[in-house]
């Protein structure tokens, strides 16, 4: 039996070893995230941070034509998805963790080159709200050399590239990006 400070101790132990665990693994995610994110910037050799993202006509899930530029906030992440990737789900899931209310979803813009009707199943059956386009054949995905998914790309109002990142972000970066365009529309 354990007497009362030294119960805390332990408890406090635990706790510090646990926290320390986590961060020590979210720490590698994060290099290791760096890492895949350099490696497939370099094979795609398209996009780099710094140029301006090419503007290209997308259709939201009403059939209706959208231009990507026309699409952007102050900071906007728009992703590459396809629905059968756990990894995108996930992603979908943290967005969902880091919304406070629907009119922070228009920052986010997800593009996928997969069927329509697909899409519309995979939004309804995981009750997402997220601004979700199709690329109709594919044709901003192969210019841009999209290959890994999630692959997210956070612009400007601009379509200027501010950062690239490939696997899921994080929900605190996602609320970074509410964070910045909501401070930024309230100074305005």
């Amino acid at each position: 039996m354990i007497a009362g400070g030294s119960a805390a101790v332990v408890i406090a132990a635990y706790f510090l070893g646990a926290y320390s665990g986590n961060f020590l693994a979210q720490r590698k995610q994060l290099k290791d995230r760096q890492e895949s994110t350099e490696t497939a910037l370099y094979r795609m050799n398209t996009i780099e941070v710094g140029a301006v993202l090419p503007n290209y006509a997308l259709e939201d899930m009403q059939g209706r034509s959208v231009q990507l530029l026309n699409l952007l906030q102050s900071r906007s992440v728009i992703t590459f998805f396809y629905p059968d990737c756990d990894a995108c789900l996930e992603e979908f899931e943290k967005l969902g963790d880091a919304i406070s209310n629907n009119s922070d979803y228009k920052y986010f813009i997800f593009i996928s080159r997969d069927n329509p009707d697909e899409l519309l199943e995979f939004v309804d059956l995981h009750g997402i709200n997220a601004n979700i386009y199709y690329d109709r054949r594919g044709v901003l995905t192969a210019r841009l050399k999209v290959f890994v998914y999630p692959f997210n790309i956070v612009t400007d109002e601009m379509g200027v590239i501010r950062e690239i990142i490939v696997d899921q972000m994080t929900t605190e970066e996602l609320g970074e990006i509410i964070e910045y365009n909501n401070t930024t529309h309230a100074a305005q």
